[in-house]
């Protein structure tokens, strides 16, 4: 219920009286529902300082088993397996530990239109995905869908 689709025992735990009128309203006042929604997230152990996700792209030969989110490695790691910035330039380094989402149901071979007709050769097709950060993963705790957390993330830094 609300602007943030808390549920009833959520919302008894974290709710806020954002606006200071004595009762905690997230159906009518916006400031209810965002200070409620900053506990909720405040006490699930949200750090300000740290993204969400990032969306990059994998070599098409990627393992796609490691695109569940389940399967943790370090920005190092994933680096050294082929996970490349949308540019194709390197992603952040260094022993932050992130997961690694995609739809692999919608992941699409190179159509035989983008052949170069100067070199008869296809480029080669990329799988796009996500890294997930510890973030994502205290979204999934209120909504355990890896695309609604993508949402918020991609929203996040559109506001940014």
């Amino acid at each position: 219920m609300g602007h943030f689709q808390f549920i009833p025992t959520t919302l008894a735990m974290y709710g806020v009286d954002g606006n200071n009128d004595g009762k905690i309203d997230i159906i009518d006042s916006i400031s209810d529902a965002m200070a409620s929604a900053g506990n909720y997230l405040n006490k699930l152990g949200w750090d300000k300082t740290q993204r969400i996700a990032r969306r990059v792209i994998l070599p098409a030969d990627f393992d796609k088993s490691l695109l569940d989110g389940k399967s943790k490695k370090t920005l190092s790691e994933w680096a050294a397996l082929g996970v490349r910035n949308p540019d194709g330039g390197m992603i952040p380094t260094g022993e932050m530990v992130a997961g690694l989402v995609a739809d692999v149901a919608n992941i699409q071979t190179v159509d035989s239109d983008e052949f170069s007709p100067d070199t008869d050769v296809a480029p080669a097709p990329v799988i796009t995905a996500y890294l997930t950060y510890p973030n994502f993963y205290r979204i999934k705790r209120w909504n355990n869908s890896n695309w609604y957390a993508i949402a918020i993330s991609e929203l996040s830094d559109k506001l940014r």
